[in-house]
C-alpha cells in the first residue's frame, strides 16, 4: 500500500491515474497513518507482515523490483527465524 501523508482523496485519485501503481492508494490527510507508524521522513518504507507487526523500514528511494530488494522483504516477511 501506498499512503500519501497530507493529501486528500482527490490529490490521491488524479495520481493514481497516470501513475500505474499495482498497490492500493491510501490518502493520510490528517496525518493519523505516518503517525502510527512513526514515519517523519518522505519517501519511507515500512513492511508490514500478516499479523500486523513491522517488520522492516527503509529511509528514501529504493528500486523495490531489483532481485536483491525483493529477497529482502521475503526473507523479512518469512518471519524471525529466517533472520
Amino acid at each position: 500500500m501506498r499512503v500519501f501523508i497530507n493529501e486528500d482523496a482527490e490529490t490521491v485519485r488524479r495520481f493514481s491515474g497516470g501513475a500505474g501503481l499495482s498497490v492500493p492508494l491510501l490518502p493520510d490527510k490528517d496525518g493519523q497513518v505516518a503517525s502510527r507508524y512513526r514515519v517523519i521522513r518522505h519517501p519511507h518504507t515500512v513492511i508490514i507482515d500478516r499479523r500486523g507487526l513491522i517488520v522492516g523500514r527503509a529511509d528514501g528511494e529504493r528500486a523495490w523490483a531489483a532481485p536483491l530488494a525483493r529477497e529482502w522483504i521475503a526473507r523479512l516477511l518469512e518471519g524471525p527465524a529466517a533472520r
